[in-house]
């Protein structure tokens, strides 16, 4: 069964990064993607979600906002209870011999609480259950809100100043990025599991960036329609090479031929696109300049 064009679109706005805004637990704010403000998604008295844009109000169906709202709430739940290693379940097995005959030793208490000790009087083994977060000193609700913050495309010096403001957590940049390298894989498993259709109209751009003091070019192909991110490089130059360098990571994910490919009319796409897309066996894509 294809899946919904609307859930497409609504991954396609998660990917983006930094669209959707929490208002409260029950109301999110989704930038517009035409650029013309915000929409408001919001929990009723039903336990249903409903939107103010007119796909919703009009046509009463589950709108790309609502979806955006559930995949960002899904990521969030994932990195909570099972990324992180958060269990809903309170039932506490011994970690060396998986016992259940335990008995509570003492209480350690660090910088995120009170965290309880037990013995296992199988195996005499001791450990803490720390709901995941072994050898982290800091508050977890803290650490899984800075990479909520990082995955919706809050720089990081604004996540310090949230952190320091809501948690009294003080950390430092190195510290967050130290978070994510530790957690980020775990994220990514999630991701790898989001496959979403796309329309088959490709848009490619390249722009300048300043990396370590130096300008390089960052190359970004998305589908035209749903908005979804498909390739990103970042290369010195901007010749033949590194635009084919672009295709080819795009075909390799895709998995098909797409219709048509816009560009900007630079030369290196026009004979990248060449290289990569002209065949005889299959039906070429449309150049578009």
């Amino acid at each position: 069964m294809n899946p919904d064009p609307r859930e497409l679109r609504g991954l396609a706005i998660l990917a983006r990064g930094s669209q959707i805004v929490r208002l409260s637990g029950l109301k999110y704010k989704v930038r517009s993607q035409s650029g013309n403000g915000a929409y408001l998604v919001a929990m009723n008295s039903f336990h249903e979600w409903e939107c103010k844009c007119p796909d919703f109000c009009h046509r009463h169906v589950t709108c790309k906002h609502i979806h955006a709202v559930k995949f960002s709430l899904g990521l969030r739940e994932q990195i909570t209870s099972q990324s992180l290693g958060v269990s809903s379940n309170a039932f506490v097995v011994c970690k060396k011999c998986g016992s259940d005959k335990l008995i509570k030793n003492s209480i350690r208490r660090n910088k995120s609480g009170d965290v309880q000790r037990f013995s296992c009087k199988s195996c005499g083994y001791r450990f803490s259950d720390n709901i995941g977060f072994e050898r982290m000193k800091h508050d977890p609700k803290a650490i899984t809100a800075a990479l909520d913050l990082y995955f919706k495309g809050v720089s990081q010096r604004k996540i310090l100043h949230h952190l320091k403001q809501f948690y009294g957590v003080k950390v430092t940049q190195p510290c967050i990025v130290k978070w994510l390298r530790k957690y980020v894989s775990l994220v990514k498993e999630y991701a790898d599991q989001l496959a979403p259709q796309t329309s088959g109209f490709l848009h490619v751009d390249e722009m300048k960036v300043n990396i370590n003091g130096r300008l390089d070019w960052l190359w970004n192909l998305m589908d035209d329609d749903t908005r979804f991110w498909i390739s990103s490089l970042i290369s010195q130059r901007r010749e033949v090479a590194d635009a084919r360098a672009v295709f080819q990571d795009a075909k390799g994910k895709l998995g098909a031929m797409p219709i048509a490919v816009t560009h900007d009319g630079l030369q290196s796409y026009s004979e990248a696109f060449k290289n990569e897309f002209y065949t005889n066996t299959t039906p070429r894509p449309i150049e578009v300049r």
